[in-house]
């Protein structure tokens, strides 16, 4: 026969262990409960600062985004403003600037990209010459190129992944004093 003492003993050596692994478990389970709510609350929030983000940019409309000029900060701190136009869908972006037979100074059209993507542009229907300047990520000037060859096939390539071009009279450019390195910024449009 079994002794009691010896089941009594063992018997309170496994509520022991299994007091400690409770105890255990409940302080895992509280921590773990603890980073999932932060974890959660996080994404709640963030979801909730896109979801407002998205619907601010929704909101506005293509005349609140054009009335305001798209603004190109120098090296040297000179700031020049240029009334644009935003070729926003994919058919506006294959008609640019074909066919406009004039393009005043101080005036031209931007074309984002999404994503940010190497950018091919060519001069094909276009009858006035242009300045291309090519956008990074951040608004970064990171390429000009003046093209006076219109109605040419040949492409011009931003050699990076850009998130806008933008179009201006070609040696508008020079003729500010815009170079690579220089920082393009609009008030309701992020590049």
């Amino acid at each position: 026969m079994l002794d009691y003492t010896v089941l009594t003993l063992a018997a309170k050596r496994l509520i022991a262990f299994d007091a400690k692994a409770v105890q255990w478990h409940n302080g895992f389970m509280q921590r773990s409960f603890q980073l999932f709510t932060s974890v959660f609350c996080l994404l709640v929030v963030g979801l909730l600062t896109s979801c407002h983000s998205a619907m601010r940019a929704e909101s506005v409309t293509r005349a609140e985004i054009e009335a305001q000029p798209v603004e190109i900060v120098t090296l040297d701190g000179r700031v020049q403003k240029i009334n644009v136009r935003f070729a926003l869908t994919p058919a506006e972006q294959q008609q640019g600037l074909m066919y406009i037979s004039q393009l005043p100074a101080g005036h031209g059209m931007i074309f984002p990209m999404r994503p940010p993507r190497v950018a091919h542009f060519w001069m094909r229907n276009t009858l006035v010459p242009l300045d291309m300047i090519f956008i990074a990520p951040g608004g970064v000037i990171v390429k000009i190129a003046t093209r006076h060859d219109t109605q040419s096939d040949k492409t011009t390539r931003s050699d990076q992944p850009v998130s806008a071009v933008l179009e201006i009279p070609a040696g508008q450019a020079a003729k500010w004093g815009i170079g690579v390195g220089d920082i393009v910024r609009h008030k309701l449009a992020a590049f």
